[in-house]
This record gives structure tokens, sequence and C-alpha cells, in this order.
């Protein structure tokens, strides 16, 4: 297993017809394209089965939205802690945050060491419906903290 960045793997991942029509609002385009700025990591063990992208909020926080294909979801832990331990050596930030809608992504999140920091109410429409998303933290010290628990 091991971790790179790679757009092309990562838009494969995000648009795979399990993925994409879960997390898009009724807004976004049929399929999802890397906007500038944002980058891309994907796991491999052997072939992609899991993908981080991130942008830059601030000087130290980025926001991350991963997904893992469904037929890699039995190893997603371990693919969620190495995308999380590449961010934390590749780049400066001290804060990674998200938004997650659904309980099961929730639980997973909780798992690899966020925190719910707040609710952020109706900030999501999918089929005419108003969905409530929860925000999520993992600052660096509570990252290293939670990899020594395990």
């Amino acid at each position: 297993m091991y971790v790179e960045p790679n757009i092309e793997d990562a838009e494969y991942i995000i648009n795979h017809p399990d993925i994409y029509p879960c997390v898009k609002d009724d807004g976004s385009p049929e399929s999802f394209a890397v906007p500038e700025g944002m980058v891309t990591i994907v796991v491999y063990d052997p072939d992609p089965v899991a993908c981080t992208a991130f942008h830059w909020r601030n000087t130290i926080t980025i926001e991350v939205h991963t997904q893992v294909l469904p037929e890699a979801r039995k190893m997603s832990y371990e693919y969620g802690r190495v995308m999380l331990d590449w961010i934390w050596s590749n780049t400066p930030a001290e804060k990674l945050v998200g938004l997650v809608h659904d309980r099961k992504t929730l639980l997973w999140t909780l798992k690899l060491g966020f925190k719910k920091e707040g609710v952020c109410t109706a900030s999501l429409k999918q089929n005419g419906r108003f969905i409530n998303q929860a925000y999520i933290g993992i600052s660096r010290c509570q990252q290293q903290s939670h990899s020594y628990q395990q």
C-alpha cells in the first residue's frame, strides 16, 4: 500500500457511480473535475482504492474530502490512516477540517481521530431536500496523541 498525488485516479474514484451521486449536491455538474488549487492524493493497494482531495482554507487549515471505493471499504480505516499520515508528513498544516452528512462517514472520521465540532444546518441540498452536515476537525497534536492510543 502506498500514497501518491494523482489527479486522474482521484477523479476516477470520486466519479464512481456509487460515490459521486451520494456526495454531490443538486447544483453539481454531472461529473467531478479537480479544480485548480486542489491537491489530490490516492492510495494504491495495488490499484487505486481511496483518495483525498484537499485545499487550504487559510495558512494553517486544510479542508479534506475523502472517498473509498465500495469494494475497498473493508480496509477504509487503514486507507484513511495512510492518507492522514501523508498529509501530516507532506504539508505544514496544523488543522484538518471537513463536512460529512451521513452517520456512517461521521463514525469513520471519529474513529480516525476527528472530533465533531459543530453542525452546519441545511447546508447541502440533494434531491430537493436540505441536509445538515457535521463539521469535523482534527489538529496535528490531536492526531499525534490519537496515533499513540492505537
